[in-house]
């Protein structure tokens, strides 16, 4: 059985990695091949030089068209590539990916909770982990069964750019099917309008105008489909595996009081009773409890009380959990809430980038890429506020980190190269331009 599993999981793997490799290939086949219509067939014998044929039944030569038309399309196919090459060099070379975990070493495991204000967690408040990568998962991380991995702010594999999008190059995708979508347009919309033309005066076309035609419209059909979703994800703050189950999505959300709140003092008074194991907590709170990890995962080195809040399911007070000195209160969302959603414009922003230009250009980063906040991997949204007022642990902080220490070159983070190595197991790498903490954070047993 375990034999036949690893087997399956084989063939995804050479199935993602060839099919990220053919995909691309034949997309590039379809654009060389509207190249060569629209500029040899349509420009050059059909504008500029007409046969005589074409000129007996009043086809004149046509400069000043065709060269409008050469101009703008080279220049749009230029832009396209740009951002292309930019997306598949961020893929290949820094997709995001979680390092393979070590159950030997544990210096780093005991930094988890202290890193950040706020952490998802599960129902009984301990860190998401991986079983496959023996690994924790940071925020908004997700296995991908395509390569077997772990991969931060995960949205999909995509085979037509030829791997995984996710929050490296989460942006340049969106800039890459924005100009395919102005491509793809302008080529429908010059081969539709003397197309029209030429069938009123010969009642006939040129297959190879059809094939292009017909390739032209899927095309645009394909990408504004792609390109409506993901942008509407992004207004949204979320990614395509979020969105799929979003109107029902809970989450569970370890939260760190701030020590100077007066309800803070309140809630974890000692007079404050315990509630049963086997009862679901009402809005009184109750007395923090300890949690311990699983025994096959990486232990944490010093000592952590993690407490329930009022709109969480009560925790065993038999478990324990060792790491820092730190409390935090479980809390839950409601289903559909989005602890991530900063606003439409801040959601754009925080993908796109601040400046109008970094919309457009295909350079800089994703500012969530830094994860130079305080208050989580990722900001937290007004969500996390509200809950932090009901449960009276104060407001968050939002002052930025040490951008030295967690930020690596051109703001982004040292990951592993899916591509680099045998389905990226057992190489690290630090300081390469992706997004987030640097080789020295990742080092060790990863979280």
């Amino acid at each position: 059985m375990a034999m036949s599993e690893e087997r399956e999981n084989q063939m995804v793997y050479a199935v993602s990695r060839y099919t990220a490799i053919i995909v691309p290939l034949v997309e590039a086949g379809v654009v060389g091949y509207a190249t060569w219509v629209l500029t040899d067939l349509l420009c050059i014998q059909y504008l500029l030089h007409p046969s005589e044929g074409l000129q007996d039944i009043g086809i004149r030569p046509r400069k000043a068209p065709a060269i409008v038309i050469l101009t703008l399309y080279f220049l749009i196919l230029l832009i396209m590539m740009a951002a292309y090459f930019r997306l598949v060099q961020i893929i290949w070379s820094n997709p995001g990916l979680i390092p393979i975990g070590s159950k030997e070493k544990e210096e780093e495991l005991d930094r988890y909770f202290e890193r950040h204000e706020a952490f998802i967690c599960d129902y009984q408040g301990k860190p998401r982990f991986c079983e496959k990568c023996n690994n924790y998962k940071p925020d908004r991380t997700h296995h991908c069964s395509q390569i077997g991995r772990c991969v931060r702010r995960m949205d999909h594999f995509c085979p037509w750019v030829g791997g995984i999008v996710s929050e490296t190059s989460h942006k340049f995708f969106l800039q890459f099917l924005f100009y395919g979508f102005l491509y793809w347009s302008y080529v429908t919309v010059v081969f539709g309008y003397y197309s029209a033309e030429r069938q009123r005066k010969f009642r006939a076309l040129p297959a190879t105008w059809i094939v292009t035609l017909a390739l032209s419209g899927i095309f645009l059909l394909f990408v504004f489909g792609m390109l409506s979703t993901t942008a509407y994800q992004a207004f949204g703050n979320y990614t395509t595996v979020e969105a799929l189950d979003r109107k029902y999505q809970v989450y569970h959300i370890a939260l760190r009081p701030d020590p100077y709140s007066n309800r803070l003092q309140a809630r974890f008074s000692d007079q404050q009773p315990q509630l049963p194991e086997s009862t679901v907590s009402s809005n009184r709170p109750h007395k923090a409890t300890e949690l311990t990890p699983p025994a096959h995962k990486p232990m944490l080195s010093e000592s952590t009380t993690i407490s329930s809040g009022p709109t969480s399911t009560p925790i065993s007070s038999d478990q324990s959990i060792q790491g820092s000195t730190s409390q935090y209160i479980i809390c839950q969302t409601q289903p559909g809430e989005n602890p991530w959603d900063l606003g439409t414009r801040e959601n754009w922003k925080h993908l796109m980038g601040e400046h109008w230009w970094d919309w457009f250009l295909p350079l800089k980063f994703s500012p969530h890429t830094r994860h130079d906040q305080e208050e989580g991997h990722y900001q937290w949204g007004p969500v996390v506020d509200r809950l932090r007022r009901e449960n009276g642990l104060g407001r968050r902080r939002r002052h930025r980190k040490d951008s030295r220490r967690e930020i690596g070159h051109e703001g982004g983070y040292g990951e592993e190269s899916f591509y680099g190595s045998k389905h990226g197991r057992g190489s690290r790498q630090g300081g390469s331009d992706g997004g987030g903490t640097t080789g020295r954070v990742m080092e060790g047993s990863q979280i």
